[in-house]
């Protein structure tokens, strides 16, 4: 396109461009289905060819549903992604602790966001292996290789 090699030639599926505009290849309710399931952002960079649009990429709050009582878990998962540093500017390590409920959820039980260093990476992993024994660890290839 930099080039101008070629005629770009773009159609959203929208009349418009954007998500409440009139469909222009899909029936109303398969629109609709194609944004549920793509999701917002995957959703407005193939289908309204706006890839730009960050403010959907991301995590929602609302999203989240909350349990005061615990649900009948069969398996736990320990999912480890792993920082290198402690350094202000550097990257967090994330310790997610996921239960497959019977009734076929995922259920977060227990979670670490930090700025850890190596031994305490460590301290935090077994504390949480301990106390939930999981099925599996699965820890992030570069974080595991950087660690070992």
């Amino acid at each position: 396109m930099d080039r101008g090699i070629a005629k770009v030639r773009t159609y959203p599926c929208t009349d418009d461009g954007t998500e409440n505009g009139n469909p222009v290849f899909w029936a109303p309710e398969m629109l609709k289905f194609k944004r549920k399931t793509m999701g917002p952002y995957t959703f407005a960079a193939q289908c309204l060819l706006n890839p730009v649009a960050d403010n959907l990429q991301g995590f929602r709050r609302e999203w989240l549903r909350h349990y005061t009582k615990t649900q009948e878990v069969t398996n736990n998962y320990l999912l480890v992604d792993a920082a290198s540093s402690k350094k202000k500017g550097s990257d967090y390590t994330a310790m997610w602790v996921v239960g497959l409920g019977v009734d076929g959820n995922y259920y977060a039980l227990d979670m670490v966001r930090d700025r850890m260093n190596l031994t305490q990476r460590a301290d935090r992993l077994f504390d949480l292996h301990r106390k939930w024994k999981p099925k599996q660890v699965r820890y992030e290839k570069y974080g595991l290789m950087a660690d070992i």
